[in-house]
């Protein structure tokens, strides 16, 4: 897809965007039960886009990416992280424009269930989503991506991207899957960490050496790549039948700092 035409599809979400902004004080998936990959730092920050092949100027971390080809397959592949030790299983890379003054120099990544479905299903290697629900908290950015797929009607396997990046996917949050994207996965997000407030003002990389304000442009997007521990252990223990009230169900689904 065409830079040009991938912002066309970041400002079709602007609206969306602001609206989050504005309504959300707290982020309601923070009470669910989740997985966590904490103290990831960012590892690379070029012009660098595996999924959409854009010129922004993006901060890389989790899984290394290496160029515009990498693809989950790869990432999975290499079993590298740019998270804690103990996290060497998120293997999957998450990246995000930019500012144009200062740069993110850590995060963390969760899975989460919001809305206690119980029915996670593995997310699939090489999945790519673009994550459009943004809430600015100064210092701190999240960025939340869809948790429910389409399904191919021959193959009946989820579908992992499409033209826009985004119309294979739905972000139903706590509430069910709809009929037309009935593949349900754990949530990906990410908090990202700035040395200074991010506001939707603040400029942040567009195109070709151009910057605009995060509350049009800022984003993410996620390549899955994870280890097999992620969808074979994790998702069952962590967060299937384990009630949105528990928050951490076991050490190894990723202990605060």
């Amino acid at each position: 897809m065409a830079a040009e035409d991938h912002k066309k599809v970041l400002w079709m979400g602007a609206a969306l965007m602001a609206l989050a902004m504005l309504m959300a004080v707290a982020d309601p998936a923070h009470a669910a039960s989740r997985i966590r990959a904490g103290n990831c730092k960012v590892y690379q920050t070029v012009v660098l886009d595996p999924i959409a092949a854009t010129t922004h100027l993006h901060s890389f971390t989790g899984g290394t990416v290496t160029s515009n080809a990498t693809t989950g397959f790869d990432l999975e592949a290499a079993a590298t992280t740019s998270c804690n030790v103990a996290d060497n299983w998120a293997t999957s890379a998450v990246w995000f424009p930019t500012a144009q003054t200062f740069t993110a120099t850590k995060d963390e990544l969760y899975y989460r269930d919001p809305g206690d479905q119980n029915n996670l299903m593995p997310i699939p290697t090489d999945l790519r989503l673009l994550g459009m629900t943004v809430i600015f908290r100064g210092t701190d950015t999240s960025v939340r991506f869809p948790n429910c797929l389409a399904v191919d009607s021959t193959t009946g396997e989820p579908v992992l991207d499409s033209i826009d990046h985004m119309s294979h996917a739905y972000n139903a949050g706590a509430k069910a899957c709809p009929a037309a994207y009935p593949y349900r996965i754990p949530q990906p997000a990410i908090l990202i960490h700035w040395p200074k407030s991010l506001q939707p003002s603040t400029p942040v990389s567009e195109v070709n050496g151009v910057f605009g304000p995060a509350s049009t442009s800022f984003h993410a997007d996620y390549l899955a790549g994870n280890q097999a521990e992620f969808n074979d252990t994790l998702i069952n223990l962590c967060l299937n039948n384990v009630p949105a009230s528990t928050k951490v169900a076991d050490p190894a689904c990723g202990l605060e700092p």
